[in-house]
């Protein structure tokens, strides 16, 4: 059995030479080269450093395009922050009565701050003062949180 494992090993080492580990750090704690996504066990470049998101076009149509998908992506994605809206079966108003925007909370734990990017919408009628107080509700903002749009 040993000797089929280490036959399989060598050939798949032959016809995957790329494959092969990149630098191990010992430890997380090390620091990786900038750019690079690092796990336990080693470090695997990073193809796109900037947080995940595809570089921005040079090209000002392409990114009015990409732009306006990010915005449908958003209104798919977002959540009501008026309790009437939020229940099971409830009757929303149209698109076209709606604001949507993205608010994140950050919380200072023991660990930094820590804070994900949410997608929310209002009607258009409720006025400022109310989305806010009902969005740290909505979040359950701490006292010492900072709630900001993103």
């Amino acid at each position: 059995m040993q000797d089929k494992n280490a036959q399989a090993k060598a050939l798949l080492a032959k016809a995957f030479p790329a494959l092969k580990k990149e630098t191990a750090y010992a430890s997380p704690a090390e620091s990786a080269p900038s750019g690079s996504v690092t796990t336990e066990s080693s470090s695997v470049p990073n193809p796109n450093p900037n947080n995940g998101m595809p570089p921005k076009p040079k090209d000002p149509a392409k990114e009015a395009r990409l732009r306006k998908v990010e915005v449908m992506k958003m209104r798919h994605q977002a959540v009501p922050v008026e309790a009437q809206y939020a229940r099971v079966g409830a009757t929303l108003p149209p698109v076209d009565r709606r604001r949507f925007f993205k608010a994140r909370c950050e919380t200072t734990t023991s660990g930094g701050e820590t804070g994900s990017v949410v997608a929310y919408w209002v009607t258009k009628d409720v006025i400022a003062g109310k989305v806010v107080d009902r969005l740290v509700a909505l979040l359950k903002a701490a006292p010492n949180a900072t709630v900001s749009a993103a």
